[in-house]
């Protein structure tokens, strides 16, 4: 018999809504594997609401913003099937800004997908529209 129960609880959560072709994410830290397990299942049940070929993401790290280095791979394996037109990550309420950063660098730019930092959440608004198709 196998068990595939999670040894551990999920560090970290997430709230996700669904504007007009936006997914607003705000993304508590510091985040374990199990949390990536239930945030991709969250990330798929947003989708059916945003048009899969044109939407755009606004994230908001919050807090230690930090991912185990295996939870950043499976984000990074999840991604690759995401058709994302841009993600604006505003890092206002970040406490771990640089390697926040850093990370999320690494793991967009491995997938292609065009990205900027803000420090003000209008600002991010503003840039992402330019991505959606009218």
């Amino acid at each position: 018999m196998v068990n595939l129960k999670s040894k551990f609880k999920a560090h970290g959560y997430c709230e996700i809504e669904t504007h007009n072709n936006t997914m607003f994410i705000a993304a508590y830290g510091p985040w374990n594997d199990e949390y990536f397990d239930r945030f991709h299942i969250q990330l798929a049940s947003a989708s059916q609401h945003v048009d899969p070929d044109n939407f755009v993401v606004y994230l908001e790290p919050i807090g230690e913003a930090i991912p185990t280095t295996t939870g950043a791979q499976k984000h990074k394996i999840f991604l690759q099937q995401s058709k994302v037109k841009a993600v604006a990550i505003n890092l206002t309420s970040c406490e771990t800004k640089f390697i926040t950063k850093e990370l999320c660098h690494q793991i967009y730019q491995a997938n292609d997908i065009t990205h900027q930092f803000f420090n003000e959440k209008g600002q991010a608004l503003a840039w992402m529209e330019g991505f959606l198709s009218k």
